[in-house]
């Protein structure tokens, strides 16, 4: 399979963590906390906050 130029490379990451207590349906969806350490990735100190610029994925 060929690589392609517009193939999307994750730069960063971020470590993120729910603690639900006893109701499991407290708990977010997994999806929903992949999005949330991708948002988080950025606001790591070692990581401009203006990095990865803002695109539109399809």
């Amino acid at each position: 399979m060929a690589k392609s130029s517009a193939t999307p490379v994750l730069v960063g990451v971020a470590h993120v963590e729910q603690r639900i207590g006893d109701d499991p349906a407290q708990g977010k969806e997994p999806l929903a906390l992949m999005i949330d350490a991708v948002r988080a990735a950025p606001t790591t100190p070692a990581i401009p906050s203006s990095w990865p610029p803002r695109r539109r994925c399809a």
